[in-house]
């Protein structure tokens, strides 16, 4: 049920694509972004702080008021949005994805679970999920098929096909999963890497990820500001060059005998490389989405976002090996090969018009 409601709370992305103006709404995603990215890392450790002072209850009494109190501001100050046209709601395809996409989740938290939770365990719990994985991957794949066929037979699919005609809306959606890739592989391997390669205790670990959170925060802001001033290329194609750099300095510097000062060097700078294309992306996937589009449009935008810390989470653990080194530069040259690619995606974006080609030749 939280997830359900945690889903539903990110529509407020479609408040931001259809009642802002181009520049704004190139700033406006970029903070949104930067904001979801703060609040889902600086929730654990709030969590914890609230648990260990006032009880674990404490933490859902000020959820909960918390939500409260945003939704009551949110029904005093927001504007509704026009009403979509009905249409038959499709069951067959709406329980094919969910079905299929939770497996997939499922599974890769599965496939990478046991080494990076487990300790490389053999039994228990923990390993008995992880030998789930080809069930759960299977049940995805049979899953998909049924969407796919739905989607060519059904008058009134689940989903709308002109979004995947949309070679633009593509391109925003496969920039925003490659940038979770990288975002959360580094967030969770580099911590790993200096517990268990460099020996560090685990808060002087964190500090890592809470410089490499701050770069993401503020460069994601940022990000927008110059996408909405100079075009979402410069940013996007930046972030991800600059990402991708950050990784190979630490499959380079994976090792015992390497000083772990660069890392905390690194990390800041890997943060604002993950903060710049969060704006862009989200701008590109809905610059040339119709407004009767754009709430299925921006689902799918969160969707691509989940997947790729997914794939980050439990693709790239299956790779993980608990204290060997070879293992991290393995993972950090495959994140940095993925970033890569992000980077190579700014060449598919597609130039906005611009005023004096807008406006009507004037009469000669």
């Amino acid at each position: 049920m939280q997830g359900l409601g945690g889903g539903i709370m990110l529509v407020s992305m479609v408040f931001i694509a259809r009642q802002l103006a181009d520049r704004q709404r190139e700033t406006g995603l970029g903070i949104w972004r930067a904001a979801l990215l703060a609040g889902t890392v600086a929730g654990p450790p709030i969590g914890g702080y609230l648990a260990s002072l006032l009880g674990w209850q404490a933490i859902f009494w000020v959820t909960g008021l918390a939500g409260a109190a945003t939704l009551g501001w949110a029904a005093v100050t927001l504007t509704e949005l026009p009403r979509q046209r009905r249409r038959r709601f499709d069951w067959v395809g709406a329980t094919a994805f969910t079905v299929s996409f939770s497996a997939l989740v499922v599974g890769l938290a599965a496939a990478g679970f046991l080494r990076t939770m487990g300790g490389g365990a053999t039994t228990g719990p923990v390993a008995a999920l992880s030998s789930l994985a080809p069930v759960f991957l299977g049940i995805f794949v049979v899953g998909l098929a049924v969407l796919v066929i739905n989607q060519r037979v059904n008058a009134q699919p689940l989903f709308a096909s002109s979004l995947w005609r949309n070679r633009q809306f593509l391109l925003g959606n496969a920039g925003t999963f490659l940038v979770c890739v990288g975002m959360f592989s580094a967030m969770m391997f580099t911590s790993l890497m200096l517990r268990n390669v460099f020996d560090l205790p685990a808060v002087q670990a964190s500090n890592a990820l809470l410089l490499m959170t701050v770069g993401a925060v503020v460069f994601g802001v940022w990000g927008g500001a110059l996408a909405g001033r100079f075009g979402p290329g410069l940013p996007w194609a930046s972030g991800f060059v600059l990402t991708a750099a950050t990784f190979v300095a630490l499959a380079v510097l994976v090792s015992p005998v390497a000083s772990a000062v660069w890392l905390f060097v690194l990390a800041p700078l890997s943060g604002a490389g993950q903060g710049l294309p969060l704006g862009p992306t989200a701008s590109v996937a809905l610059r040339d989405v119709p407004d009767e589009d754009t709430a299925e449009a921006t689902g799918w935008f969160d969707f691509s976002h989940n997947i790729g810390r997914a794939v980050a989470i439990g693709g790239l653990g299956a790779l993980f090996v608990p204290g060997d080194a070879a293992s991290y530069t393995l993972i950090f040259w495959v994140s940095a090969t993925l970033t890569a690619l992000g980077a190579a995606l700014v060449l598919g974006i597609k130039r906005p018009a611009s005023a004096t080609q807008a406006q009507p030749a004037a009469a000669t």
